[in-house]
């Protein structure tokens, strides 16, 4: 039996959904005036040396909560961050929010490029606080990597006790 590739499939779909009107054929392609090779913007690329897992919340670690925190970035043309929001906690009110915005607010990036240049760029980011190590181990936190704000494309995950 022979297997398409997956992209060829998805390819497909979205070809075959525009033809019958689903899916407008302007949101499959570059917005109008706009030629994709010229102003695609090159992501921001996080310098690891610099990302640092949030410390954990001290009375949430003592009573074992776990939580996870979405933020969004803005990460200015020298590669600092410039604002970061809390856009959603699913446990609120344990320290997990500020233990995030403290943290990611210390990240540096090599800065987003439009044709070269050094630009503003939105990304937000999920961090995961885990189960601790009953054994007194590391503390768990996972940085699962964001999305950006352009194409809502996952970059490489990483993972940062600290």
């Amino acid at each position: 039996m022979f297997r398409y590739p997956r992209s060829s499939v998805i390819g497909v779909v979205l070809f075959a959904l525009a033809i019958v009107g689903v899916v407008p054929a302007a949101d499959l392609a570059a917005p109008a005036g706009e030629d994709p090779a010229v102003t695609s913007v090159i992501p921001p690329r996080i310098l690891l040396e610099t990302q640092r897992a949030p410390e954990y919340p001290p009375a949430a670690l003592a009573a074992r909560f776990t939580g996870t925190v979405v933020v969004k970035t803005r990460i200015l043309p020298d590669g600092k961050v410039g604002m970061v929001q809390v856009v959603e906690c699913d446990s609120p009110n344990l320290g997990f929010e500020e233990a995030t915005v403290e943290a990611v607010k210390k990240w540096e990036f090599q800065p987003a490029l439009k044709e070269g240049v050094p630009v503003d760029y939105t990304q937000t980011f999920k961090l995961n606080f885990g189960n601790p190590d009953p054994g007194g181990g590391e503390k768990g936190v996972m940085i699962a990597g964001g999305t950006d704000a352009r194409t809502d494309r996952l970059p490489a995950a990483s993972t940062g006790p600290k």
